[in-house]
């Protein structure tokens, strides 16, 4: 399907079944082998193609949902974080200071943390549409065996950043709880940010195997 080549001698028997085929285009086709080296295999991919064929590939695009609707939280931070230290400063309230000082720096970190998240998130699931759409346009055998080329591997470093991050959210919320930093709603909040941010890089981690 893909074979310039195959694709006029196709086109000439359908024209003329009855014409003799001129295949000498042959002789100068140069065949392009892709090897295991070439590619990236995406195993849940191959599994809902497995099951669905290339509706599978469809399926794995609803797997990014979950990650985008968490990555649209963990954007907020933003625009909320800038707007509660704006109130903030208004109403002349002083930040309570943690003990250690790690727990100083989680509490700061805390909003670039959400910021991080939801960056990374973006840009994988954004990469991971690109790989898969350029892929489809250039090589449909490639998708067809749910994979992708292998310059699209530095997409898959992600996830596993994204897992790290959502970690030390976890620890930042573990020390606002503990030492009652910000408000209470400022706490709730990083909380639920916090677990956007565990629910998309499961997603992301799972979209990447």
């Amino acid at each position: 399907m893909q074979d310039a080549c195959a694709n006029r001698i196709i086109q000439a028997f359908l024209d003329d079944p009855l014409r003799a085929v001129d295949s000498s285009c042959v002789a100068t086709a140069v065949p392009k082998f892709a090897t295991s080296n070439d590619v990236i295999f995406l195993r849940t991919a191959r599994r809902l193609m497995a099951r669905s064929g290339f509706l599978g590939m469809l399926r794995l695009g609803l797997f990014a949902v979950p990650a985008l609707l968490c990555g649209a939280l963990l954007l907020t931070a933003l625009a909320v974080y800038p707007i509660g230290a704006l109130v903030q400063r208004l109403r002349g309230r002083s930040r309570i200071e943690a003990p250690t000082a790690l727990s100083r720096r989680l509490s700061r970190a805390a909003p670039w943390l959400a910021v991080a998240a939801a960056v990374l998130v973006l840009v994988f699931v954004a990469g991971f549409v690109l790989a898969v759409g350029s892929t489809l346009a250039a090589n449909q055998n490639l998708v067809a065996m749910a994979a992708i080329p292998v310059r699209w591997r530095w997409l898959f470093r992600l996830p596993p950043i994204v897992g790290v991050i959502a970690l030390a959210m976890v620890a930042a919320t573990i020390a606002l709880w503990k030492w009652r930093q910000r408000s209470f709603a400022g706490r709730v909040y990083f909380t639920l940010l916090t677990l956007a941010g565990v629910v998309a890089a499961g997603n992301l981690l799972v979209m990447g195997r």
